[in-house]
């Protein structure tokens, strides 16, 4: 069995959610934020592996949204601030609809881009 190193797996989270935007066709312009933003919760080891299953859900939710970068952005202030990342993280992977319904709030909500 094959070790990879904690580099080698954030390269390969990187890498899919390059795919995931391209199939979800989020601008170019949007990606390499979008790619940064996620990007660092999967290089804290506090919260690696629930970034990692939550990602996907979290932009297919984002994408059909009103402003999926500003919804984006709002969720990296939340899960900053959050008090455990990695339980939020969980939970919100468990549960679409509360993710759902906070993603839609977070596109719509200048009040959160301005904190």
């Amino acid at each position: 069995m094959t070790k990879h190193s904690p580099s080698d797996l954030v390269q390969q989270f990187r890498d899919d959610l390059a795919c995931l935007l391209n199939d979800l066709t989020w601008p170019p312009e949007h990606c390499e934020e979008a790619i940064g933003s996620l990007t660092a919760h999967a290089e804290d080891p506090i919260t690696a592996a629930e970034i990692v299953d939550l990602a996907e859900k979290l932009l297919r939710t984002l994408s059909p949204t009103a402003d999926p970068m500003m919804a984006l952005r709002n969720w990296d202030r939340y899960f900053r601030a959050s008090f455990n990342r990695a339980g939020l993280m969980r939970l919100l992977s468990a549960n679409p609809d509360l993710l759902t319904f906070l993603s839609g709030l977070f596109a719509m909500s200048q009040f959160f881009s301005d904190i």
